[in-house]
């Protein structure tokens, strides 16, 4: 098996495509370069500035009111790597600027980082090592 594999997708259940495609392409500054459907789902597919394409499927026996739960086996949180902890703040400002909800910045003797919350309550982690 190869190593030094990375990430190319991933795709996370939405409760609705329109605004969860919004938010990704306004706050993360994705792109949409795709849409699948087929029995039951419609997708998204946004490529963030980075590369990392995140697929958004709406599935139609999502309920409206459904949200994430981190506790559920599956999926925690998203983390996406910037440069620096100084990256981290600029984060955290542009997220306050947007008045987008948001964790306080949180600093540990291993990485800074910032945890933002998208439509529907999926954590977007935005981390970097302590150099």
């Amino acid at each position: 098996m190869e190593s030094g594999t990375i990430v190319h997708h991933i795709t996370l259940s939405v409760t609705s495509l329109d605004r969860s495609t919004e938010w990704y392409c306004a706050v993360l500054d994705g792109l949409v370069v795709g849409q699948r459907s087929g029995e039951g789902f419609t997708r998204n597919l946004v490529r963030l500035p980075s590369g990392l394409i995140i697929g958004l499927t709406q599935h139609k026996a999502t309920r409206e009111t459904d949200r994430f739960d981190p506790s559920r086996v599956g999926l925690d949180h998203l983390s996406l790597a910037v440069g620096t902890p100084s990256d981290v703040r600029d984060w955290a400002a542009e997220l306050e600027a947007r008045r987008i909800p948001h964790d306080p910045i949180v600093t540990a003797a291993s990485a800074t980082l910032v945890v933002c919350y998208d439509p529907d309550g999926i954590p977007i982690e935005v981390y970097a090592p302590t150099p």
